[in-house]
């Protein structure tokens, strides 16, 4: 992932030796470089693909770039139909940043993320409000 994300003109990179490590960013840096930031690389977690960093990099209003399965689609079945670019390589991620750039859709992908992840929150909360209710009305039936 860090080499071929290396390769995106005008990014910017921060390898570190291990997680939680003394050369990792500072909260504060971490979360400035995510307000400065279009596209945020999400590699997969250590146990499944699933990883904080997606929800990171949509609260900061970024676009992440998702690692998916070859094998089959992980996000969709939980997350629903969703504008996030997934690629199944890292070789693919400059190849995307490219061409959204190339064809002028950024801002575009960039905005259906942000609204989608909005939206998403959103039905979440609402399902969530509705089944505690259903639940307390269960109790006193």
């Amino acid at each position: 992932m860090y080499d071929n994300m290396s390769e995106v003109k005008g990014g910017y990179t921060h390898l570190t030796t291990y997680f939680n490590s003394s050369d990792a960013l500072s909260t504060d840096a971490y979360r400035l470089y995510m307000d400065d930031s279009i596209f945020i690389p999400c590699p997969a977690g250590f146990i499944h693909l699933d990883s904080f960093r997606i929800y990171e990099a949509l609260e900061a209003g970024c676009i992440p770039i998702v690692e998916n399965s070859r094998d089959f689609d992980f996000f969709t079945p939980y997350l629903g139909d969703n504008p996030v670019p997934m690629i199944t390589d890292w070789s693919e991620a400059p190849v995307l940043i490219d061409r959204l750039y190339q064809s002028g859709n950024v801002e575009n992908c960039r905005k259906q993320c942000y609204q989608w992840w909005t939206e998403y929150k959103s039905t979440i909360r609402e399902n969530l409000a509705r089944d505690i209710k259903n639940l307390g009305r269960s109790f006193f039936l």
